[in-house]
């Protein structure tokens, strides 16, 4: 759940000139939740995906980007694709308006397990497309980050959500 100031900034960016879609795979799903949770998403929010299994990311990368998966599922080409992908299903319906900016952000991450050793690190990558229509390239634009994680899942989970939610105010211009 988001803290008292989390929901500010989400406020912040419901009340934005932006589109938003997300592509959530694995670690960081509950980013989502927490979002729909205030009030106003439905103003800028286009839509949300979480393909979760190797059969619903592939079908997803394929009908909406024409990609590839890349055989390491967390990984920045990964992500990269994830996000192009989100904005290629996200934004066919909003090319009429061009007045707003169009965002994709998606986030793919392997985070801790039950009866995982301690020590192990786990990974995330966030990706985010942040644009007008009319960009031919979206590799050129495509902004990718990279985090490790080393807590319990619940706590990565947590923090995973607050760094998405962080690239995203940051892209939507909200001060933090």
């Amino acid at each position: 759940m988001f803290s008292e100031e989390q929901k500010e900034i989400v406020k912040k960016i419901n009340d934005s000139n932006k589109k938003l879609f997300f592509v959530i795979c694995g670690g960081g799903a509950s980013f989502i939740g927490d979002y729909l949770s205030i009030s106003g998403a439905s103003k800028v929010l286009e839509g949300a995906f979480i393909p979760y299994s190797k059969n619903q990311i592939e079908c997803f990368l394929g009908a909406f980007g024409g990609l590839t998966p890349q055989t390491k599922f967390v990984s920045k080409e990964q992500s990269e694709n994830l996000a192009i992908s989100g904005f290629m299903m996200g934004f066919n319906s909003a090319y009429d308006e061009v007045d707003k900016e169009c965002i994709s952000i998606s986030c793919t991450a392997s985070l801790a397990k039950d009866g995982e050793r301690t020590g192990r690190g786990h990974d995330a990558y966030i990706s985010i497309i942040k644009t007008n229509f009319g960009t031919e390239d979206f590799k050129d634009i495509v902004k990718t980050f990279y985090f490790t994680f080393n807590s319990t899942r619940e706590n990565e989970e947590k923090e995973l959500s607050a760094k998405i939610l962080d690239i995203l105010a940051k892209e939507c211009e909200i001060e933090l």
